[in-house]
């Protein structure tokens, strides 16, 4: 009997994963939620978990993408999958418009990667990007540009090269000239030009970042300028003339 047991949970976890692969995420998730319902002791929960996660957010069923993630990261916390499962919760959690949330388990997801970065530095780096190019470019695209700064302040702290740091430095000016903060924003248009000039053989991508924060840097500068012309000229004007008497 505990052949059979082990033989028909084999058959089912093939199914599942059969289902899976082919993007039928429908009938995978209902085979994976049978084996989870099942208490036997060789069964991988946590796989089985974290591959019923997967097919909730394909499926867009973000409150239950939601309550697996959170199942997952509670019971198996060390788990393989654990920052894919974490990604997928800010995500879902994004989308569901709990920003705050999102963000919360974003920085649990960068704060935890950076502790195993010595011993997975290529997952600590994916997971870098990943975060920087999904989730701080939502928050860009729709105009929160508060949680933006946010995030790119956190990604620009965990890691100190230049290929790294200066294209988010150069995003974080953007932020900032969005915010209406133009001085702010020119200061990190700085940073990265002098971290161009300090740099030994600069990368062309850097090299174009640094091309790009002198531009922006010059505009706001003009900008400046205008202004401050306009405010002498408007102030030379509104001065009382002289009245000149002549016979």
């Amino acid at each position: 009997m505990e052949y059979y047991q082990r033989l028909v949970l084999r058959a089912q976890a093939a199914i599942a994963a059969t289902y899976f692969l082919q993007g039928n995420y429908e009938s995978a998730l209902d085979y994976y939620n049978r084996l989870l319902r099942l208490e036997d002791l060789d069964l991988e929960r946590a796989n089985v978990l974290f591959k019923q996660v997967q097919c909730y957010a394909k499926l867009e069923r973000l409150d239950e993408t939601v309550a697996s993630a959170k199942l997952l990261l509670e019971t198996f916390p060390k788990h393989f999958d654990a920052p894919e499962t974490r990604f997928t919760l800010v995500d879902a959690l994004k989308k569901l418009g709990r920003n705050r949330e999102a963000i919360e388990e974003l920085d649990l997801l960068l704060s935890s990667q950076k502790a195993e970065a010595q011993s997975d530095p290529q997952q600590w780096l994916y997971w870098q990007q990943r975060a920087g190019n999904h989730i701080a470019n939502q928050f860009y695209r729709e105009g929160d540009y508060v949680s933006a700064l946010h995030i790119y302040e956190v990604l620009a702290a965990v890691n100190v090269t230049a290929e790294w740091q200066m294209p988010i430095w150069y995003q974080i000016g953007l932020v900032y000239e969005n915010l209406k903060q133009p001085e702010k924003a020119s200061e990190l248009y700085q940073k990265v030009i002098k971290r161009l000039a300090e740099t030994k053989d600069p990368t062309p991508g850097i090299s174009a970042v640094a091309e790009m924060a002198a531009w922006r840097k010059k505009s706001i500068d003009w900008e400046k300028a205008a202004k401050q012309t306009n405010k002498d000229l408007s102030a030379n004007s509104s001065e009382p003339k002289s009245l000149v008497l002549t016979r």
